[in-house]
């Protein structure tokens, strides 16, 4: 019983205003105003990218081999000046973001 009550509280919580009601009132109304509004829903401007293979490998398996695929020119690698971390950080907290999805914390 524990878990039905659960599922189904967590279904009503999801309809709620912060995690996409049905739209109503102003925000109907300023949503219908948006360039992306089409036929009573959101359209994206760009068409989607569908593989049935993996999406990061999908190009490869797919001969995808449209201008897009591939930059025009080289993309610039900055070199890092590696003397910074010689020395802690003077207080605090020193957060290194080196791209996407690595980071250096130091303290």
């Amino acid at each position: 019983m524990l878990m039905v009550t659960l599922v189904v509280s967590g279904l009503i919580y999801v309809r709620s205003t912060p995690f996409g009601a049905s739209l109503s009132g102003d925000r109907l109304a300023r949503n219908e105003r948006s360039p992306q509004w089409y036929d009573g829903e959101f359209r994206d401007p760009q068409p989607p990218w569908v593989s049935w293979r993996a999406p990061i490998a999908g190009s490869i398996f797919d001969g995808d081999t449209s201008d897009t695929s591939r930059p025009d020119q080289p993309l610039d690698i900055a070199a890092t000046d590696t003397s910074v971390f010689d020395d802690p950080p003077a207080e605090g907290l020193r957060i290194t973001w080196f791209g996407h999805s690595s980071l250096a914390s130091d303290r």
